[in-house]
């Protein structure tokens, strides 16, 4: 009733082959054929598998790309509850007076395991000794080296049908059933356990690789890109992201199940990301969550040729979305770049159309007030502190009554440099027009959405498209008089909300470029981002 393996983990003397009902504890999991048919079931998964990638927000589609530039691999072993119970069943039955109980004890000579921790040590040998015998066979069928810190994970999962219809479904809820008083009246019907019900176990193969990161920098000419796909009460508020137009490439090229999109900072769906001198793009990366083709070598050929057929795809696609840079990265560098989001400095230009004219003196005056003092314009600044200004303007900026759902807590920030110039109408005419001000096309996509996560979702989507505090904007610069249209380039702490310190937000960001120049109102036609003082 017992294999020769399992045999040898109860300390049996050697045992026969079981009969044809096969071995009660392991359910023949040792047996040639079991394991043949399990690496015949990886290899097939190694070379054409079929799982789903789960699209945001769309019905998941079937990713069937085989694996690639896999050198080695790692072996998981998954056992349902069903044998522990079988295990258990089986030591009751050859050390009937060895059940582990707080007051058991045995001579040191009994053959059989006397405490619960060498009972539950052997019951684990089951998995390391499984592991053993199929990774000679796995090696042989998938032609790859065993490495237990590979990237590549075979995970086989064993389950069986139970023979007791009160066990647990989990491995605590079972362990706590195994140490209870009644174990021995409970279990006796099934001492020793039936049968298998079939030859051998029922198993599983999964197939589950180490998240690669490709990061980059990218530009964004057009407005009306958001950075992320928005998505408000059923409708798509901008035609494409950032998001969108680089991960959709990067996962079908390294066949990945999922991504993970995230960049240093994030600009509004209407402001433009330039190449300008101090910027070479807002850094991000791309996290795939099990991708199919596998590099390590950030310097190697082919890693070169498939980051430059990523950026070339992107770019050729003229969405508006331009990337630069890309490279293969790791978790150490990612992790930096989230760490430093928060605290770099950002540089940015703005067209702010004022209500009444000004003059040059006017801008040189509020010029003056930032003195750029290279010890103290990049010092770390602690929240609230109010005077130590390293010749900054430091502003008080309450939660904008654009952005919905967050605390209305008073921020601490801090303009760096500030430059204000006039500026011509015909220019500002033809760079909204040139840079796509005036589209916004937006499409009803199908919602799919009905967990109680997604439910909440919705009702925050329904906050958002009623939020007030959105500013009517007039871009109408006929009527304008000389002296009204100006360019504002800064820099600012990280978390300034640029557009509240022009126009002061109804007094929520003090001081705003509104009181410093004395006027009623001031529009921002449009904001740029310039630089992101980070090295990525």
């Amino acid at each position: 009733m017992l294999c020769a393996h399992c045999g040898s983990r109860f300390r049996l003397p050697a045992l026969a082959p079981p009969a044809s009902a096969g071995c009660v504890a392991c359910l023949d999991a040792f047996h040639a054929d079991f394991i043949t048919s399990v690496a015949a079931s990886a290899l097939a998964a190694y070379s054409s598998p079929v799982t789903p990638v789960q699209k945001k927000r769309k019905a998941p589609v079937l990713n069937s790309a085989p694996f690639s530039g896999y050198s080695d691999f790692s072996v998981a072993i998954q056992l349902a509850p069903i044998f522990s119970l079988r295990h258990h069943c089986s030591l009751l039955h050859f050390y009937p007076s060895q059940h582990h109980t707080t007051s058991s004890s045995t001579d040191d000579s009994s053959p059989a395991p006397a405490d619960t921790t060498q009972r539950d040590s052997i019951r684990e040998s089951l998995k390391s000794e499984l592991r053993s015998q199929l990774i000679p066979s796995l090696q042989s069928q998938l032609n790859l080296q065993y490495s237990p810190n590979s990237p590549l994970s075979i995970t086989v999962s064993l389950n069986s049908s139970s023979f007791f219809p009160q066990h647990t479904k989990t491995l605590d809820s079972l362990n706590k059933f195994l140490k209870s008083p009644s174990i021995l009246e409970s279990l006796s019907p099934y001492i020793p356990p039936p049968p298998p019900p079939t030859p051998h176990p029922q198993f599983t193969i999964t197939l589950t690789t180490s998240p690669l990161y490709i990061s980059g920098k990218y530009l964004k000419t057009i407005r009306h890109i958001s950075n992320s796909k928005w998505v408000i009460n059923n409708t798509k508020k901008t035609h494409t992201s950032v998001e969108e137009e680089i991960c959709h490439i990067v996962q079908q090229k390294f066949h990945a199940d999922d991504y993970k999109f995230s960049s240093c900072g994030r600009e509004d769906s209407d402001v433009l990301c330039l190449d300008a001198e101090k910027f070479g793009g807002r850094p991000f990366y791309v996290k795939l969550l099990n991708p199919r083709v596998f590099v390590c070598d950030a310097g190697s050929d082919e890693v070169l040729r498939l980051m430059s057929e990523v950026q070339e795809e992107v770019n050729n696609k003229g969405s508006g979305v331009v990337v630069k840079e890309l490279k293969l990265s790791d978790k150490v560098e990612t992790d930096r770049m989230n760490a430093a989001s928060a605290e770099k400095s950002k540089w940015y230009r703005c067209i702010v159309r004022l209500s009444k004219p000004v003059s040059e003196e006017d801008l040189v005056r509020v010029n003056s007030l930032v003195k750029v003092d290279e010890a103290n314009a990049n010092a770390d600044m602690n929240e609230g502190d109010e005077t130590s200004s390293g010749g900054a303007i430091v502003l008080k900026q309450k939660n904008p009554t654009r952005v919905p759902r967050r605390a209305d807590l008073e921020r601490i920030k801090k303009i760096l440099d500030l430059k204000l110039e006039f500026v011509e109408k015909k220019y500002v005419e033809k760079y909204l027009a040139d840079t796509g001000m005036f589209s916004n096309a937006v499409e009803e996509i199908p919602d799919t959405r009905t967990n109680k996560k997604n439910k909440k979702q919705k009702k925050d989507d329904e906050k958002d498209a009623a939020r007030p505090g959105i500013r009517e904007i007039d871009y109408n610069l006929e009527i304008l008089d000389k002296g009204q249209l100006i360019t504002v380039d800064m820099k600012t702490s990280a978390g300034t909300y640029v557009k509240e310190f022009v126009h002061g937000d109804d007094g929520r960001t003090t001081p705003s470029l509104k009181e410093l120049l004395g006027v009623e109102d001031a529009q921002v036609l449009c904001l740029d981002v310039t630089g992101v003082e980070f090295e990525f």
